[in-house]
């Protein structure tokens, strides 16, 4: 089970992801186990696999990229030294625990839904 999990609102800030989730875990194997189940709950709100997964040589923070939702993953000294909490501190936090969040599944490029998103004629 991860720790000190926060569920940060960027989207209207950063543009490449809606969230960014945030967790401490105190080994490898914990971390594993949080992606895996990550991944899981993900797949079922057809969010899919992530684009793009990477670790810090020395294993103090995993990312796993999933469009819409970016997942961090520290352990305590990664947490510390990356500071994102710092970072994202006046970014709205969703209490997910409470009202859990639905990511929008990422629109594959040429998808219509994807280009009407940009679609900036408004006549």
């Amino acid at each position: 089970m991860a720790r000190e999990v926060k569920l940060i609102e960027v989207g209207d800030r950063l543009g490449i992801a809606d969230f960014f989730v945030l967790a401490t875990v105190n080994n490898s194997r914990q971390a594993r186990a949080v992606r895996d189940a990550v991944r899981v709950g993900l797949k079922a709100l057809g969010v899919g696999v992530p684009n793009l997964a990477s670790e810090d040589p020395d294993g103090r923070w995993s990312l796993f990229d999933y469009a819409t939702v970016v997942l961090h993953m520290f352990d305590d000294e990664g947490r510390s030294y990356y500071d994102l909490d710092g970072m994202w501190a006046d970014a709205p936090q969703v209490d997910w625990e409470n009202e859990p969040p639905t990511p929008k599944p990422a629109a594959a490029p040429g998808d219509p839904e994807a280009d009407e998103s940009q679609d900036t004629d408004h006549t």
